[in-house]
């Protein structure tokens, strides 16, 4: 069985996965023009549907695999792989060109709000595929409901600091600039594969029934 995880290590993958790096950028686009009341709606309304979506998704996916009976090896293992990939599809885009900007939703105030906090603000601007696969993996290998409760505690937090990300996402992006949240976005998707490395070796070492000697997580 793989070493126990804990929740420091559960915090880091969640931040480089579901939280605010990637979002700040893209909440600052999308409410240029809007009123600080208007933001703080907007930034309330996709952080709950972002939690409620994967609180589903966690149960969804946590039945399942206990019905396939999968196991935690081989969850860590596959984890970690799409870990990894979903850092190198980040780091490839640097390359691609810049999508063409996104018209802007048709329809009533009301529903064009609808439509920014689904997308892109919930999806993907917070919910990555690569979060998803964390918040399953963790889900998956808890032991117990204390190492369950950490896991709802880390995504409780992140979402907190996703909500304050929105909230000042216009002084961060005066302050700092799209191109050195790029740069660190770029730093943090080169640990997200390191980690997911990490968790191949677990799974790994613990479907060998070898001990794990590398330093506790």
């Amino acid at each position: 069985m793989a070493a126990p995880i804990n929740l420091g290590f559960i915090f880091a993958i969640f931040f480089l996965t579901l939280g605010p790096l990637k979002l700040i950028p893209t909440f600052y686009g999308v409410t240029q023009g809007l009123d600080r009341k208007t933001r703080i709606g907007l930034a309330l309304k996709s952080a709950a549907l972002a939690f409620a979506i994967l609180v589903a998704a966690a149960v969804v996916g946590s039945t399942l695999a206990t019905n396939w009976r999968i196991s935690r090896e081989a969850l860590t293992i596959t984890g970690g792989f799409l870990l990894m990939i979903g850092s190198l599809k980040i780091l490839s885009s640097v390359l691609a060109p810049p999508a063409p900007p996104e018209a802007p939703p048709a329809g009533s105030a009301a529903q064009r709000s609808l439509s920014v906090v689904i997308s892109p603000l919930a999806i993907p601007g917070i919910i990555t595929p690569w979060g998803v696969v964390a918040l399953l993996l963790f889900v998956g290998v808890a032991e117990d409901q204390n190492r369950l409760g950490g896991v709802a505690v880390a995504l409780v937090v992140i979402m907190l600091l996703n909500i304050v990300g929105m909230i000042f996402a216009g002084p961060v992006m005066r302050t700092v600039g799209l191109p050195a949240m790029s740069v660190l976005g770029w730093v943090f998707s080169i640990l997200q594969a390191a980690l997911g490395v990490t968790f191949m070796l677990r799974g790994l070492i613990a479907a060998l029934g070898m001990p794990w000697r590398s330093t506790p997580l």
